[in-house]
């Protein structure tokens, strides 16, 4: 049975007779769920997808990765072509060969820390022993440090006769490896304090002075799903599902990968990538914890989860009757595929992750760079977070929407905005004209004026076409410089059923990087403004696709890379 084991790629066997030993074979993994999607390491990135087994037959699907710099020896991007071009598997004596498509050649996989001899299965009972009757510190529910007695601890009730104690329990998770230069243990604990919460703790332990010391906890989540742990590269990487944007506490669906340090006596998190979705589950109780294993989808409640975060007040998350629309118009976690959104950023950024931001009403669309709108997903870079995106720290992101939906919230409160910018925008890509000028039509709306619209050009994704330009947005009729410029994207799939719309700051060659170095005359009355403005835009169209830093064709390629499998 391949599912459900973690295996370690050892060999490449080619078809031209020639073998390839693989040095790390521990940096380079493949674990198949039992939900048919798949979790893989390919030396420092990490990626998700989804797998169809029949029989022999085996097809894998990438999804989202990471996009790491790894050392120039890294086998990780064959390591990932070579899984997309598999076709068929066989097992011979707890050996995995998948083979590849055009007879290319055999994949050879082994049991991850293959099968230990005595000696170290009797030093992992050791260290299990040690873990479950050890001190640990800072534990989520307990302000001092408590002594677990065969994995378990129980502690006084919080009010003096009451029922519930708060319990620590040890989970059957456990890592071991190094962690600068030390030999080290890693598992999770979890804890209730006597209520709904189910407290789940990462704790590395290490030897001093000759006795097992807890030297660094930190907390993973409330009600998470651990599905792996692992100690590689002198980080853990712990793999989980957790709450997502509209998940209740209780039903996590947003998978992700994390990865930790150990920095001067605590874990500092180094790496945190959404790698997926599953479908809406419960996080095991308490009693359950030393089971590590996912909780089945079969088991999930019926219940789909909200587009509105659980931590906003309830009269805030409902939205006005007029804004709602259909269940078939959400994206949610529970709709929405892992491998539903990927794309190649190439040399612009090391990775990047995508979710479904919940949908915003006009009541709540209040804070910096939030407007009213549908459910929709939200592509951030190198780990940006979405309040990095609103808030103007980091404007590089693709958002997509659902058309429809977009549509009817707007109309709803009788803002004709959205339709008229959709209208203008599917005008444009069907007329198609050579030089279209600013300003441009552009979702979501910006409180600014577009004056600027140079090097316009139509570009396709994978299913859809958009128009791409470089502009800026201002307030007043204000001198032209770098710092202002964004490549701004609006596209439509071929189905009009979603808007892409992505923005990204860039340079000119040439363009001064200081307002102050632009004569005032240049803009104080407005045909003096027209004729600089003139001026500028025909310095902008003649520079080449290379004279913009990032260049233009790198982010046209970003575009054209862009897949889409939205319900």
């Amino acid at each position: 049975n391949i599912i459900g084991a973690t295996w370690e790629w050892v060999e490449f066997q080619s078809g031209d007779g020639s073998t390839l030993t693989v040095d790390n074979p521990t940096v380079y993994t493949l674990l198949l769920n039992d939900d048919a999607t798949v979790a893989i390491q390919a030396d420092c990135n990490y990626a998700a997808g989804t797998y169809n087994l029949n029989g022999s037959s085996l097809t894998i699907a990438l999804g989202p990765m990471t996009m790491a710099m790894c050392p120039p020896d890294s086998l990780s991007d064959r390591y990932v072509r070579m899984l997309g071009d598999v076709v068929t598997y066989v097992v011979e004596d707890n050996v995995l060969y998948l083979n590849l498509k055009m007879d290319a050649g055999n994949m050879v996989f082994k049991p991850l820390g293959t099968t230990p001899d005595a000696d170290e299965e009797a030093g992992t009972e050791q260290i299990q022993q040690a873990l479950a009757n050890m001190t640990y510190n800072d534990i989520a529910v307990f302000d001092e440090p408590v002594t677990l007695s065969d994995g378990e601890y129980e502690g006084e009730p919080a009010v003096a006769g009451a029922a519930t104690r708060p319990v620590v329990t040890l989970t059957d998770w456990m890592a071991v490896g190094k962690l600068n230069g030390t030999p080290s243990a890693a598992t999770i604990l979890v804890s209730n304090g006597g209520g709904s919460g189910s407290f789940y703790d990462l704790a590395i332990v290490q030897e001093v002075d000759g006795e097992p010391t807890n030297v660094a906890t930190t907390l993973l989540g409330d009600r998470v799903v651990i599905e792996a742990l692992d100690i590689e590269e002198n980080q853990v990487i712990v793999q989980m599902v957790e709450q997502g944007p509209g998940d209740a506490a209780c039903c996590p669906t947003q998978r992700v990968l994390n990865a930790y340090q150990l920095e001067d006596g605590a874990l500092t998190q180094t790496t945190s990538a959404v790698i997926g979705y599953v479908e809406e589950t419960s996080a095991a109780p308490t009693g359950d914890a030393a089971t590590p294993t996912p909780t089945p989808a079969e088991e999930a409640p019926a219940a789909t989860p909200t587009a509105t975060p659980t931590e906003e007040p309830a009269a805030e998350a409902t939205p006005a009757p007029e804004e709602e629309t259909s269940a078939a118009d959400e994206l949610t976690p529970a709709t929405v595929a892992s491998d539903a959104v990927t794309l190649d950023p190439g040399a612009l950024a090391g990775s990047y992750h995508w979710r479904i931001m919940p949908a915003v009403s006009f009541d709540e669309a209040m804070g910096p760079g939030q407007w009213a709108a549908p459910a929709h997903v939200l592509v951030t870079f190198d780990y940006a977070s979405p309040d990095d995106v609103m808030q103007g720290a980091d404007a590089r992101w693709i958002a997509i929407y659902p058309v429809a939906a977009y549509r009817d919230q707007w109309a709803g409160q009788e803002n004709d905005i959205v339709a008229t910018t959709l209208d203008a925008l599917q005008s444009l890509l069907a007329d198609q004209p050579d030089a279209p000028d600013a300003p441009m039509p552009v979702l979501p709306p910006v409180p600014a004026t577009n004056d600027l619209a140079v090097q316009p050009a139509y570009v396709d994704f994978g299913s859809g076409s958009g128009v791409r330009f470089v502009g800026r947005y201002v307030q007043a009729a204000d001198p032209i410089y770098n710092g202002q410029l964004l490549y701004v994207y609006q596209g439509l799939t071929d189905d009009g059923r979603y808007l892409v719309s992505m923005q990204w700051p860039v340079t000119a060659a040439g363009l001064t990087d200081d307002p102050a170095t632009v004569p005032t005359a240049d803009y104080a009355t407005a045909d003096a403004f027209e004729a600089y403005r003139a001026e500028i835009v025909d310095q902008l169209n003649g520079l080449s696709a290379d004279e913009w830093t990032p260049s233009l064709d790198a982010l046209d390629a970003l575009v054209n890379s862009l897949t889409l499998s939205l319900p």
